[in-house]
């Protein structure tokens, strides 16, 4: 998985939590559940950045 279909996943993922938390409010657990996957999305995006900023650094 590159770093623009990384983005992507985030982007979809941030719309399905903002509709979830329109439909069930922001306590529900299926909306705790998506914020968390997005998190560890959030978190994969990161490190991959983190790795490609490593290589770019002379």
């Amino acid at each position: 998985m590159n770093l623009k279909q990384i983005e992507q996943q985030i982007e979809q993922e941030r719309r399905i939590l903002n509709q979830m938390a329109e439909e069930h409010g922001v306590r529900d657990y299926r909306v705790l559940d998506q914020s968390e996957q997005l998190d560890r999305i959030l978190d994969m995006y990161f490190q991959y950045k983190d790795q490609d900023a490593d290589f770019l650094i002379p």
